[in-house]
């Protein structure tokens, strides 16, 4: 079973066995939904979650079992996971950023730019970096340019916004 990070222990919160930890979802309220989490530390183990609350930006979860700052030490750094079939459905057109990253990119003519290597998340929407080994390439994440996203064969066709692309 494949399994996608949904939190970054960060490092015990208080002295009874609560953790703090940075949601890696653009929904930090998904954790109050969540009765558990795996985490890879000497095997794969589960963590049945026991309560959840929202600070600002940091999930603070308490875990069955974890009832001491030495328990929640032994999470610090891990990351929580979820099995892939268990992740938010997505609207279309919507694509997780693990999905992404490795994609090749290539424009409606047939000209390859390389592989997607980050998501700058923007203000305005987001930007796909992508990496052809010699240079990098800022593609904008809006449907006028993304034409085709080919999760199988994981290829991205776009056609660049005039400009967009310097002629080498």
């Amino acid at each position: 079973m494949d399994y996608v990070a949904v939190g970054y222990v960060i490092k015990p919160q208080g002295k009874k066995g609560e953790v703090r930890v940075l949601p890696l979802t653009d929904d930090p309220e998904r954790f109050s939904r969540l009765n558990r989490v795996f985490c890879k530390v000497n095997g794969f183990h589960v963590l049945e979650i026991q309560s959840y609350r929202l600070i600002k930006d940091v999930v603070i979860l308490k875990f069955k079992g974890f009832d001491s700052i030495e328990h929640a030490e032994k999470l610090k750094k891990l990351y929580l996971e979820i099995p892939v079939n268990e992740r938010v459905k997505l609207p279309a057109d919507h694509y997780f950023i693990s999905e992404l990253l490795g994609m090749e990119v290539k424009t409606k003519k047939g000209r390859p730019l390389g592989k997607i290597k980050e998501i700058l998340s923007l203000p305005g929407n987001d930007v796909y970096v992508v990496d052809d080994g010699q240079r990098e390439h800022l593609i904008p994440a809006l449907k006028k340019v993304v034409m085709d996203v080919d999760e199988t064969k994981k290829i991205m066709t776009i056609d660049p916004l005039p400009g967009l692309l310097e002629e080498q």
